[in-house]
């Protein structure tokens, strides 16, 4: 069971003009036992546990503008989150857009790379795409040899 009343996003504990810890804390209960599940990105986890061994467990009061360093630091991290995030949706949606277009036999359309190839050979229309594929792959090796040959 999870605890929403005592559960916490510190994402929107923040100021819009702030930065700093990131985190959603759970506080749950399972077979009896309480405690707290904490779920954060690799990058603003690893802004935490610098922060936790300098700043929080050092026992000396950090100074304001190294304060103001960790969080800028923190901003910055942000910043590459949302990127890496943005990212990965354009990456599943290109591989999810050539899948379709594989499976509609809209093969002139499709550029042969890693994704190309390996919707082409592993989908329902394997049998019917692999010869188009197996051409393909001998046309250009015909166009590197040709290459070579010219340069030679």
């Amino acid at each position: 069971d999870i605890d929403w009343t005592n559960s916490v996003d510190k994402r929107k504990l923040h100021q819009l003009d702030s930065f700093g810890y990131n985190s959603l804390h759970y506080i749950c209960r399972l077979n009896g036992v309480n405690f707290e599940l904490q779920l954060r990105t690799t990058l603003q986890h690893a802004w935490a546990a610098i922060n936790h061994d300098t700043g929080y467990k050092s026992g000396v009061e950090i100074p304001r503008e190294y304060m103001r360093q960790m969080n800028r630091l923190a901003g910055m991290l942000e910043l590459a989150d949302d990127e890496f995030s943005r990212i990965r949706t354009e990456i599943n949606d290109y591989r999810r857009h050539v899948q379709q277009l594989v499976q509609n036999g809209k093969l002139d359309d499709v550029s042969l790379d890693g994704d190309t190839f390996f919707a082409m050979s592993t989908g329902e229309r394997e049998c019917e795409l692999l010869p188009v594929l197996v051409a393909g792959v001998r046309a250009v090796s015909a166009a590197i040899l040709d290459a070579v040959r010219s340069a030679e």
